[in-house]
């Protein structure tokens, strides 16, 4: 298990290859985030910004979330739970074939209660290209 003085300021950890698949895009579109680009390949290539079938953000965030909690899990960390989330940016469009990966940069106290021991961890989640 991974305690509070494990994280060090400036500690990077690089973790998950998550190849993003069609059938898991219009899946969990159809669940929770039924817009045509993430459902349908001729509305998707009439959107300006996307082009082709691409995932939705949210999806973007539990496959990223899927990948740190393997981490975490693979290495015998276990969460205590989150204060939340400060920001989430969408930066490029995640499409069915690409591959995710997450990078952590670590941390710094941002609240310190010797019964929780609070850290805020940022990071950030790349895409790679994969074969469509």
């Amino acid at each position: 298990m991974r305690w509070f003085e494990d994280y060090q300021v400036g500690q990077v950890e690089r973790f998950g290859a998550y190849q993003v698949t069609r059938e898991e895009v219009i899946e969990f579109a159809s669940r929770f985030d039924p817009q045509p680009f993430h459902l349908d390949d001729a509305a998707a290539a009439a959107n300006p910004i996307f082009g082709k079938l691409a995932a939705s953000g949210w999806h973007t965030c539990a496959m990223v979330m899927r990948m740190l909690v393997d981490h975490q899990l693979k290495d015998g960390h276990m969460s205590l739970g989150s204060p939340g989330v400060d920001e989430i940016r969408w930066l490029k469009p995640v499409y069915p074939g690409d591959t995710l990966s997450a990078t952590s940069f670590g941390g710094i106290t941002v609240f310190y209660d010797p019964t929780t021991q609070r850290l805020l961890l940022s990071g950030n989640a790349r895409r790679f290209l994969g074969a469509a």
